[in-house]
This record gives structure tokens, C-alpha cells and sequence, in this order.
């Protein structure tokens, strides 16, 4: 296996395992629910349940950060690490 498979099978994972902890996972520990990666949830406005769905979210900065983090990782391992050189 080269070294450019293998970081981009390492580098995918980190990326799956940050939105997944981000996105999917909640903890309630002493009387305040967090998010896997620790952030404080707070209850989501009235316009986003009607969109979303969601009882609670890490509040709209974070979803953008979160966003961000894995579309440009995925833009970054297609586009950068992957691009054929001519």
C-alpha cells in the first residue's frame, strides 16, 4: 500500500469520526448535555425545528464549523491529495 493510500485512509477516518461525534452523539453528565466532542447543546429555535427537526443543537456556528470541517476535508482529499498531476 503506498503512503498516499494510507493517509488518506487515516485522514478519512479522523474526518467520519469528528462529524459523527459531532453530529450524532450526545452525553448528559452532570445536568448539562454535550455533544461527543464536548460542546454544550442548547435548545434549537422555534424556525429550526420546523426545518431540521432537531430538539437540540451546539448552536448554528458550530453547525457551520462542522460543516466546513468535513466538506473541505473531503474537497481537500478529492481535489489535493488525489489530483492527477499532469
Amino acid at each position: 500500500m503506498s503512503i498516499k493510500k494510507f493517509v488518506t485512509i487515516i485522514y478519512f477516518i479522523i474526518l467520519i469520526a469528528g462529524a459523527l461525534l459531532g453530529y450524532f452523539v450526545t452525553r448528559f453528565k452532570e445536568n448539562i448535555l454535550t455533544d461527543g466532542l464536548g460542546r454544550k447543546l442548547y435548545d434549537s429555535p422555534k424556525f429550526l425545528k420546523y426545518i431540521w427537526n432537531d430538539d437540540y443543537w451546539a448552536g448554528f456556528y458550530w453547525l457551520m464549523f462542522d460543516m466546513i470541517y468535513l466538506f473541505g476535508g473531503i474537497y481537500f482529499l478529492v481535489f489535493v491529495l488525489w489530483k492527477d498531476k499532469k
